[in-house]
């Protein structure tokens, strides 16, 4: 497990956005000490923290998940937080819904995908 890895994801997505250490702590009901030592990999978010910090940072479980049980390092979570700041990849909800949908509905969803990328 790498929680140092975990609080670089979380300091990259703090910074990404120019949010202080103090503006994360008053939104999710923490001090900026316990923020700082997320990001430290010293302590791990309470379970009923994570959420709304992921919400905040705009980060996902599936990141914090892949951090936690791949030999990650720095610059795997450097590179995560700005794929998911730039909006590569899928959301946790938009990942669920789309495993969701039956084999037919997966295919008109993605023929209609493919229909407006060429309108572009």
């Amino acid at each position: 497990m790498s929680m140092e890895a975990v609080g670089i994801y979380f300091l990259e997505l703090r910074q990404a956005q120019g949010l202080s250490q103090q503006d994360v702590a008053d939104e999710v009901g923490v001090s900026d000490r316990i923020v700082s030592a997320w990001e430290k990999g010293k302590h791990v978010p309470k379970i009923d923290v994570m959420p709304k910090l992921l919400q905040r940072l705009r980060g996902s479980w599936d990141d914090v998940k892949r951090l936690m049980l791949e030999d990650a390092n720095d610059t795997m979570a450097r590179e995560m937080a700005k794929q998911r700041l730039k909006g590569a990849g899928l959301t946790d909800e938009q990942r669920a819904f789309l495993e969701s949908l039956n084999p037919d509905q997966r295919e008109a969803l993605l023929a209609f995908a493919r229909q407006m990328i060429q309108r572009r």
